[in-house]
């Protein structure tokens, strides 16, 4: 980034993310010599900023020694990132293996925002018997960083932050609270709505306090995650392309029999090609 900046390419005030796909093919391009038009044609119509921003913002002149720190640099990070997907897929495999923990991340997944990867990542960090070491979900949550602070003197509240915890564990359920917020009609995101006014990141943070605590439930009691409050059968009333995708996530997870799939495809008439 600094050798682009150096050279008059302002790629942080055109693009959030440099490892973007459009920022990635206009350095591509840029390192190509590539005419101004040609440009235009690799930049994402749905970028915040104009295509003309864009290109006047990564306006500049690369000597050939720049070209070559760049390309070299590009190297490095596509051979870092073959590394951590070889890494992965090791992690993912040896997950695979113990029974427990696939039936743990089956379970994870029934929560609101929790993604099959997530629960994976904080599978991989935990344990599958690490959790159940705890006294109580409020004692997991605490481990994790994840739970209010208690600092008070003499009847007064001096700070409420949160202990720092487990870093990595703690950032991935920042991600899934912020995932489960957009789940419309579920019981987060009306915790979410509760505290929007205290500020949003108090409002993630209570979120992430609330997944914790759900994740050390269904992982303790073996049981999937229900919300009350979300209408299972209801949801894929209104999207009919997604339809016959939510109906075997229902029956996987025992919330929907066949017979309830065939009494709703009669009194509604779909057409549903497997289920």
């Amino acid at each position: 980034m600094k050798v682009l900046d150096d050279s008059g390419f302002r790629f942080t005030v055109a693009f959030a993310d440099i490892g973007g796909a459009s920022s990635q093919s206009l350095i591509a391009g840029i390192l190509e010599d590539a005419p101004r038009e040609e440009l235009a044609l690799m930049i994402d119509p749905l970028c915040k900023k104009s295509i003309e921003e864009i290109l006047d913002a990564v306006s500049g002149e690369l000597s050939q020694i720049n070209k070559d720190i760049v390309q070299s640099i590009l190297r490095l990070i596509e051979t870092h990132t073959k590394e951590i997907e070889t890494l992965e897929q090791t992690v993912i495999r040896e997950l695979k293996k113990c029974e427990k923990v696939k039936q743990n991340i089956r379970l994870m997944t029934t929560i609101p925002g929790v993604s099959e990867k997530s629960a994976q990542l904080l599978m991989s960090m935990i344990g599958p018997d690490f959790v159940e070491n705890f006294s109580s979900p409020h004692a997991f949550a605490r481990w994790l960083g994840v739970c209010p602070g208690n600092n008070e003197s003499a009847g007064q509240i001096k700070s409420g932050r949160t202990p720092h915890g487990q870093r990595l564990i703690k950032k991935v359920l920042t991600e899934c609270a912020q995932a489960a917020c957009q789940t419309k009609g579920s019981h987060l995101a009306v915790l979410f709505g509760g505290w929007k006014h205290k500020g949003f990141c108090k409002a993630v943070m209570a979120v992430a306090h609330k997944l914790a605590l759900l994740i050390h439930w269904v992982v303790v009691n073996q049981k999937p995650y229900i919300d009350k409050e979300f209408d299972y059968t209801g949801v894929f009333k209104q999207d009919g392309q997604r339809r016959p995708r939510w109906i075997r996530a229902l029956r996987r997870y025992g919330l929907m029999t066949l017979a309830d799939v065939e009494k709703e495809k009669a009194a509604r008439g779909w057409i549903i090609a497997k289920v």
